[in-house]
């Protein structure tokens, strides 16, 4: 019904309230509701709600049997259940691909399995987020997504088994009997080649070619109906300024590439927290500003992330 809520503290239960009743409205009475917290009684305690199971979730990292204390506190009756059981971890560009040992995930769910849990594996099969989707987290800085989704899992992103999962199926097979027959071998792959690429036309070139509006204040990418992508923002400077002068672009989202008459001139960046831009402009040339949406904040208190 919801995901993490209570590691919010918001505590709206009559929002939590509605959603139950609203799914069970469209989905009928037979089907099983559950909610998910964090590790913790306090975010049990803003997270469940009447009537709906409150599971709980974390990875090898965390304290197992504390957790599953909390969990039983709010359901004294119920299976215990980690419905996400990290087997790996998301990436953030600029930071090295992060990994979780298949020796801590396989003792981890041992540990689990020998208590009679119920574990939903998050992730088990690798992904990718396709086009201009991938998401961005928000901790003390914005941190944007790369379009892989690997995640370090058990099923990498081209649908290989890895030896996580050989691991995790070692582990399942003392607890559960087997699926009949082999393991399906890796995909086949094959070089591409080398592929020759040719410059047709730059951003800046197709400035003026396609849709354009003129307004007296920027737009967001909302305003545009510009889900994602690139906004190029335009402006002639009208009046005397020092040379040397500071463009300041705080509210930039994400990363916004300057150029004047056409020439770079410095990047704005969210995730670098690059805001203050030393720039050498005269009154009567034309400051143009290339922003990229590199992704949207999906989960937290900054999921209304207007570009």
């Amino acid at each position: 019904v919801e995901n993490e809520y209570g590691s919010l503290q918001a505590c709206d239960f009559a929002y939590t309230s509605h959603l139950r009743d609203l799914i069970t409205q469209n989905l009928g009475e037979k089907v099983v509701l559950f909610s998910t917290d964090s590790s913790g009684t306090r975010n049990l305690k803003c997270g469940k709600i009447p009537g709906v199971y409150a599971t709980v979730d974390f990875g090898t990292g965390a304290n197992m049997n504390e957790i599953f204390e909390a969990q039983k506190l709010f359901e004294p009756r119920g299976p215990l259940v980690n419905s996400e059981f990290y087997t790996g971890w998301l990436g953030h560009w600029g930071v090295p691909h992060t990994m979780v040992s298949s020796e801590d995930v396989a003792t981890r769910l041992d540990a689990m399995l020998a208590l009679n849990a119920s574990v939903n594996m998050y992730m088990f099969h690798g992904g990718t987020s396709f086009g201009l989707t991938a998401g961005a987290n928000k901790g003390r800085t914005y941190q944007a997504c790369p379009t892989s989704y690997d995640y370090d899992a058990p099923l990498s992103e081209a649908g290989d088994p890895t030896e996580k999962y050989f691991v995790i199926r070692n582990v399942t097979k003392k607890y559960l009997p087997l699926p009949a027959g082999e393991v399906p071998p890796d995909t086949p792959k094959s070089a591409y080649g080398k592929v020759a690429l040719a410059s047709h036309w730059t951003i800046m070139q197709l400035n003026g070619v396609l849709q354009s509006t003129m307004q007296k204040w920027p737009l967001t990418f909302e305003e545009l109906n510009m889900p994602n992508g690139i906004v190029v923002y335009e402006t002639i400077l009208n009046f005397t300024v020092r040379d040397p002068s500071v463009l300041s672009l705080n509210d930039v989202a994400d990363r916004g590439y300057i150029f004047v008459d056409g020439e770079y001139a410095g990047v704005a960046s969210r995730e670098g927290e690059i805001f203050d831009i030393p720039v050498s402009v005269r009154s009567g040339q034309t400051i143009s500003i290339i922003v990229e949406s590199q992704g949207r904040i999906s989960v937290g208190s900054g999921i209304n992330d207007f570009k």
